[in-house]
């Protein structure tokens, strides 16, 4: 509830200093996230939870997963640079 897919923009409710904000999706963004939501999300995540992203368990995702998944898909990705969850701010 929190992806406006018509206006492009994502809702972050806790970002950093816990400040809520809107942030812009690129096209390519949107289609991956929608994928997301179509194809693995529903495998994962019990029927109750809200958050977005969620773990294998079904639960939401805490930052050091995020973190940790963000590094496996990078080295799958071959990108050589190191990736934080803080790189994709910039």
């Amino acid at each position: 509830y929190d992806v406006d897919f018509q206006e492009g923009l994502l809702h972050v409710r806790h970002g950093k200093g816990d400040k809520a904000r809107l942030v812009p999706m690129v096209p390519e963004t949107m289609k991956a996230l929608l994928a997301y939501l179509k194809e693995a999300r529903p495998k994962l995540a019990n029927k109750d939870e809200k958050a977005l992203f969620v773990s294998v368990l079904g639960h939401r995702m805490k930052p050091y997963c995020f973190g940790l998944a963000l590094k496996k898909y990078a080295e799958e990705a071959a990108i050589r640079t190191k990736v934080t969850p803080h790189t994709l701010r910039h």
